[in-house]
């Protein structure tokens, strides 16, 4: 069965509908004609939510089209967006203590088990761009323990911090 959009009643081929006017007043049956004239004189819109069926009549309500279609589009990205896992992001120093690496894997392993992506950021002060290798140990360190419950998805490496991204696996 095809899901048909609301649409502003013009020109419609059925005489009577169901209605809720702008007060959430239910009307069981009215004619399509004095429906139109009750959502003029309310200066909003007479919109049509179903087609009307066999032994079934169409239902209308008197509301601002454009405000309703706004709010249902909002609606419908905040559910989009809670639907869709998170990025999470947890920050490391290089000179992060090994207790400390543990609490935050800790933290990326649950987050990974709740389903979200996990970014790993480790920020490299400038005054170790010259000594690069313990700061590429402690990644090392870290993503050892991280391999055991996810999987890399990508690395970067700018001049101040490297991103690993994590995955479920």
């Amino acid at each position: 069965m095809e899901v048909k959009e609301p649409f502003v009643v013009k020109n419609v081929q059925f005489s009577t509908t169901r209605l809720v006017d702008e007060s959430e007043k239910f009307y069981q049956t009215i004619s399509i004609n004095e429906a139109i004239t009750k959502a003029k004189t309310s200066n909003l819109d007479l919109v049509c939510f179903n087609e009307p069926e066999e032994n079934k009549l169409a239902l209308c309500k008197i509301i601002d089209f454009g405000k309703w279609k706004y709010n249902f589009e909002k609606s419908k990205k905040k559910i989009e967006k809670h639907q869709q896992h998170e990025t999470k992001e947890l920050w490391f120093s290089p000179t992060i203590s090994s207790h400390d690496i543990e609490h935050k894997v800790k933290q990326a392993k649950k987050f990974i088990e709740e389903g979200h992506n996990v970014i790993i950021n480790m920020q490299i002060k400038t005054s170790m761009n010259r000594h690069i290798a313990p700061v590429h140990e402690k990644t090392s360190e870290i993503m050892s323990i991280c391999n055991e419950f996810s999987k890399e998805i990508s690395r970067k490496q700018t001049d101040n911090r490297i991103y690993i991204t994590l995955t479920k696996k």
